[in-house]
């Protein structure tokens, strides 16, 4: 394109020149003042020709070959179609190169990112095995079959929309399957895009330890509000409700406004706490949302023994370093972040924190306490950043899930399980409905006694 444009420039300037020598022969031998007169119109009007021949050339090749450039453009609000207007129908020598820089300008403006490699881990959709159960033979629901797969084809629609705004954008970004994703494939990245749900942002958490490197989530397939609330109550044997996203800062209708804000910086990603896991000395994966540790058994008790604050009781006899231990048998334990507080701990009766909380709060699920008179505990509290609940398992058998049930580890009689806030924070693009479900603090107070105070004397 520019030996195109530079050849027209030259061939205008060219002109321009001969026209100026004709002029100035014509001076020299004194030709009549009315040749003397015409000239300087023609000088004029062939490099006025000229002008509006690399107008024409410009707006041609704009059009051709520069579709990238009009979409950064149309991005950053100026109308491309205005600007090609313009340089063909104005002024030549004026109008033309104001439009020409208006759009330069647009395209420079759009070209500018803070971040420059991206990582997009997309999700899998459950097409890939309803296309083998095709194969077999095994596949009997003809009307699932399409329903899946018109919900695979919105993904991959979404997940198309997103690589080509990077493209038009000038981020280099690499894709990778969720379950393939590992800590060295995000080393090297500056933003990762997480495509699917609640479900890939939080497994996309999982391999992120620096807060330097944000995780934008897009929803490649959400649930609108009117198929929330009518889907509760149907006629259908099946559950065809679709993602919510509240870990999304984005879905497949405002994903272009939003990863544009990402992008220059007008959107700023959040820090958010999450909960550290020790296992045996070993520390798990960084759990945005919650912890459960629980027997594989959904009808099994699960026993564990809190390791409480050793008593100070002076010169009674009691050491201070003394162990002590309250002994806890339940359906599991539950701990959660500001981030999770909305989720399985609030259907449980919890409470909702403040989004920028660096608490991490707890409950013992369904706790037997028909030994206890009163009970000492309510099974249900805070520990503060710096503080950390450590237990011993004593269930011949568990079940540690981090951030639901895809990420799971064993744990057997004896084991030490240490949890606190003291994992490194995550920096999330969230929306602003993820902020205002947790503005306003519901239920508990604090007031109640919490169990690793228990016996403490004041």
């Amino acid at each position: 394109m520019s030996l195109y444009v530079g050849a027209s420039l030259a061939r205008a300037l060219s002109s321009a020149r001969g026209a100026t020598r004709v002029d100035r022969s014509a001076t020299r031998r004194g030709r009549s003042v009315a040749r003397r007169a015409v000239a300087p119109r023609r000088v004029v009007a062939r490099v006025a020709d000229a002008t509006r021949g690399v107008a024409r050339v410009v707006a041609r090749v704009m059009r051709a070959s520069c579709a990238p450039c009009v979409e950064r453009a149309r991005v950053c609000g100026v109308e491309p179609s205005r600007s090609l207007r313009a340089v063909g129908r104005a002024t030549p020598h004026v109008g033309a190169s104001r439009a020409m820089a208006r759009v330069a300008r647009a395209a420079t403006t759009a070209s500018s990112s803070l971040y420059r490699n991206a990582l997009l881990v997309v999700k899998t959709t459950p097409m890939t095995e309803y296309t083998s159960l095709i194969g077999s033979g095994e596949l009997y629901d003809t009307p699932r079959y399409e329903r899946v797969k018109t919900r695979h084809e919105t993904h991959k629609s979404g997940v198309k929309a997103v690589k080509r705004m990077l493209e038009q954008r000038g981020v280099a970004f690499e894709c990778v399957e969720r379950h393939a994703l590992t800590e060295e494939s995000v080393r090297g990245h500056d933003l990762i895009v997480a495509l699917g749900g609640d479900g890939t942002t939080l497994i996309s958490a999982h391999h992120v330890r620096d807060a330097k490197v944000p995780i934008l989530g897009i929803n490649t397939d959400p649930a609108t509000k009117d198929e929330l609330t009518k889907m509760y109550l149907t006629n259908a044997c099946v559950d065809e409700r679709r993602s919510t996203g509240h870990l999304c800062a984005a879905n497949r209708f405002d994903a272009e406004t939003v990863l544009d804000g990402a992008l220059r910086g007008t959107l700023k990603p959040t820090r958010l706490a999450r909960i550290r896991t020790v296992l045996n000395g070993k520390v798990l994966e960084p759990a945005l949302n919650d912890v459960l540790i629980a027997h594989p058994s959904p009808a099994a008790v699960s026993r564990y023994s809190v390791r409480l604050p050793p008593t100070a009781r002076g010169g009674d006899g009691y050491d201070e370093s003394a162990k002590r231990f309250f002994h806890v048998r339940s359906s599991g334990v539950r701990t959660c972040t500001a981030s999770g507080s909305t989720a399985a701990m609030y259907s449980a009766g919890g409470e909702i924190m403040p989004h920028d909380s660096m608490s991490m709060q707890y409950m013992d699920r369904e706790p037997i306490y028909y030994d206890h008179a009163p009970p000492p505990s309510v099974g249900h509290g805070y520990y503060e950043r710096g503080d950390a609940l450590s237990f011993r398992w004593n269930s011949r058998v568990g079940t540690i899930y981090i951030d639901g049930a895809h990420v799971k580890h064993d744990v057997v009689l004896g084991d030490d399980v240490e949890m606190s806030t003291d994992a490194p924070e995550l920096s999330l693009f969230v929306s602003k409905w993820f902020v205002e479900a947790r503005r306003v603090r519901t239920g508990l107070d604090r007031v109640f006694k919490t169990r690793e105070n228990w016996g403490r004397r004041k």
